[in-house]
């Protein structure tokens, strides 16, 4: 008898509308049920489940944990895919990584199935979405640093020495100026603010780069 070992990921935020925890549990189980036949057995390999956001992080503790388990299962199920990620990249990277492991993913809601006939051709298409999405926020990424630069803006990536943050945006960029008095703790230190501030003041403002949104870890 063959046997399909699967993993029940469940997620519930209060900030969204959507099943409890308790029924994306249920439904994953009768699935499974469903599934099993007297020649292919579905069995738990385990049971996680969040109650965060899924909307901008993948810092759940009990779905990274899944994921650090991926060889203790053979699917991954869940009741939505906004269960398993709400942000389009995560999930494209986390089907990547699945497909890398040998996994497959079925979402009940949107019935995608990847062990299924049409499963190589879903990962496919998942694969090209994500390097879609990919070169997006390159572009993206491109064009915010060219406006910077077209508005006499030079971004940097960290604090220069001897610099301050003497405005915080809204995108979480900062513009930097430098200190009336730095504390300066060497004379190699020393020349190179003078020559920090040499470029500065030949350049026009200069700001600090918001920071990375983490993608994510598995």
């Amino acid at each position: 008898m063959k046997i399909i070992r699967y993993a029940d990921y469940a997620r519930y935020s209060i900030e969204e509308s959507g099943s409890s925890i308790d029924e994306q549990h249920r439904r994953n189980r009768e699935y499974a049920g469903a599934m099993s036949t007297s020649e292919e057995q579905w069995i738990e390999a385990g049971r996680w489940e969040d109650k965060v956001s899924g909307a901008k992080t993948t810092n759940r503790p009990r779905y990274l944990e899944m994921m650090a388990n991926i060889e203790r299962w053979d699917v991954m199920i869940v009741a939505a895919i906004d269960r398993a990620h709400r942000d389009t990249l995560n999930f494209l990277l986390m089907t990547e990584t699945l497909k890398s492991k040998g996994k497959h993913f079925i979402s009940l809601t949107e019935r995608i199935d990847t062990s299924g006939p049409y499963g190589e051709v879903l990962l496919k298409l998942f694969a090209v979405l994500a390097e879609f999405e990919r070169a997006k926020i390159k572009e993206r990424s491109k064009r915010g640093h060219s406006a910077s630069k077209a508005r006499g803006f030079r971004t940097l990536r960290r604090m220069p020495i001897g610099f301050g943050v003497v405005e915080t945006r809204t995108d979480g960029s900062r513009v930097v100026e430098p200190l009336p008095n730095p504390a300066l703790i060497n004379g190699q230190q020393a020349r190179r603010h003078r020559r920090l501030v040499a470029q500065w003041k030949a350049a026009g403002p200069w700001i600090i780069a918001p920071p990375k949104r983490s993608r994510i870890a598995h």
